[in-house]
């Protein structure tokens, strides 16, 4: 039977809460790997000013089919 597999991506604020993420998901069965990389610079607009900070990337594979 061919899997579907689902990829999730999403930031923190700093690497300590990514690997949390990750390690509870892990452990709940709900992702088969997560990647933890950074810092990566994010900038965006917030109430009309420039922001830049330094976040966590966190890349996720799942199964779909379940």
């Amino acid at each position: 039977m061919k899997q579907v597999i689902g990829i999730a991506t999403t930031t923190c604020p700093n690497e300590k809460s990514a690997n949390s993420i990750v390690g509870s998901l892990l452990k709940e069965n709900l992702i088969a790997c997560g990647q933890v990389e950074g810092p990566v610079k994010t900038n965006y607009l917030w109430k009309g000013k420039l922001v830049r900070e330094n976040e966590w990337r966190v890349t996720m594979k799942f199964a779909l089919d379940n």
